[in-house]
């Protein structure tokens, strides 16, 4: 996307609902005066959703740290001046328009994949959705130099200081760089009451939103087939906040259950959701499965981003295309969620035939998981089978081995005959039709245990294909 188009998405939504969301924005802003006029060299703007006055302040100088509010007129005025190439002023200063080489708009982000925000929100069960711009130039290695000695004077990260006075988590200095982070102001909470069994699911949202705009959903997993509710009365909390709320009483054979909420205008499509299933004991099992989504988080990523590409994947789950590394530590990752005591080789360690060994304690059995994400089945099934003697060796008489071949294409793409070979050579081929939990979102680990689970056709026997 270029530049004049991802400020034209962002000047739109700052227009919605007349302007209604964000009336003022807080900044912070990195310039080089070493120029005739000022230049921009970094802004991080924030939409907020209370009216302020308009204010400029200097925080430092050598470099020079703007902070400050603008108005939602002011900031459009910003936008368009960026669009036409021309100068711009914050307060009383005239500044040069940034030199943007990249461009981003992205409609639809959570909280957790953006830079943090300079102010705040109060923490909730689910994320925020945020609508964001991010834009880059070119690097000004003479502001880099003063950031640094700057920074050397103050602190000693370069990263703490990028953080306190211009509010990015990582940045590199000198850098031209545009953030406009337009937070939409809802939330979700969830609650479980283990002695009454009531779910009681409560939205947080700010004006111009009532409690009209949402429906919310409860059950096992996500699905378009479970019934919409809608939340009840609404009730002020101050500052514009508000909350409204939704109970339901689990049968005793429910459990455990997800929550998810959504536009009323959108009511296939869930935006927000409470990341713990509520409704079941809370086990060392149940805590293990769960951690898997926070484990991924840690690195904003989720599990379905490396699993790979669904003909037709799950609400609320990924497409796209993944590398094999990527999957392979996928699925070493959710069997060791599983309760197997795993051992990964991959492509770290070239491990010949296998790239995993995933030991079900319970069942005696060790799978011997080789990892493809394209089509050479075969070749798959001939380097596992000239391994598979010695791990039979080395784990008999205690343990089964089970060799696997998993691919992440989906059934309709995978060739009739490679099934067949897998049925002669006795392994049980996998593809990503088995692993349809794990591209939901929290990962549902269910499908991949049922497939490894999975007896292997006997030998001669005639595939049923796409299973």
């Amino acid at each position: 996307m270029n530049w004049d188009e991802a400020l034209q998405r962002a000047s739109e939504a700052v227009n919605e609902y007349d302007g209604a969301i964000w009336p003022s924005f807080a900044f912070r802003v990195l310039v080089d005066d070493a120029k005739p006029r000022l230049r921009l060299i970094a802004a991080n703007i924030q939409g907020v959703f209370d009216e302020r006055l308009p204010e400029v302040k200097t925080v430092i100088v050598q470099p020079t740290v703007l902070h400050g509010v603008l108005t939602r007129d002011e900031l459009l005025s910003l936008l368009q001046a960026w669009t036409n190439s021309r100068p711009f002023t914050l307060g009383p200063v005239e500044f040069d328009p940034p030199n943007m080489l990249s461009a981003y708009w992205t409609p639809n982000a959570i909280d957790r994949e953006v830079q943090p925000f300079l102010e705040p929100l109060p923490a909730r069960g689910s994320a925020y959705r945020v609508r964001r711009l991010h834009g880059y130039g070119a690097e000004d290695h003479d502001v880099a130099s003063a950031i640094y000695q700057a920074a050397n004077a103050s602190s000693p990260y370069i990263d703490t200081w990028v953080r306190e006075y211009l509010g990015f988590a990582s940045y590199q200095p000198g850098m031209v760089l545009v953030s406009l982070q337009l937070p939409m102001p809802v939330a979700l909470n969830a609650t479980y009451d283990r002695t009454t069994r009531n779910v009681t699911v409560t939205i947080f949202y700010h004006r111009p939103y009532t409690v009209a705009d949402f429906w919310v959903r409860v059950g096992p997993r996500w699905t378009i087939a479970e019934s919409r509710a809608h939340f009840q009365k609404e009730v002020a909390l101050g500052d514009g906040w508000w909350q409204a709320s939704f109970a339901r009483t689990l049968q005793a054979d429910e459990g455990p259950v997800r929550v998810w909420a959504g536009w009323e205008h959108e009511p296939n499509q869930f935006q927000w959701q409470n990341a713990v299933a509520l409704g079941g004991a809370v086990t060392p099992e149940s805590q293990r499965r769960d951690f898997l989504t926070l484990f991924y988080g840690l690195s904003k990523r989720a599990l379905a981003d490396h699993i790979g590409t669904a003909a037709a994947p799950p609400q609320g789950g990924k497409s796209q295309s993944v590398n094999a590394p990527a999957l392979e530590l996928a699925i070493a990752n959710a069997c060791t969620a599983l309760g197997y005591a795993t051992m990964f080789g991959g492509t770290v360690l070239q491990t010949p035939g296998i790239d995993l060994i995933a030991f079900d304690a319970e069942g005696k059995v060790a799978y011997a998981v080789s990892v493809t994400v394209s089509n050479d089945i075969p070749q798959k099934i001939r380097t596992l089978r000239l391994v598979l003697p010695d791990l039979e060796q080395a784990l008999a008489p205690s343990w089964l081995v089970k060799p696997v071949v998993l691919t992440s294409l989906p059934s309709e793409k995978v060739n009739k005959a490679d099934v067949q070979l897998a049925i002669d050579e006795q392994m049980l081929l996998l593809t990503l039709d088995d692993l349809g939990g794990l591209l939901e979102a929290p990962p549902n680990l269910d499908d991949l245990d049922g497939g490894l689970r999975r007896p292997i056709p006997p030998r001669g026997a005639k595939p049923v294909w796409p299973a």
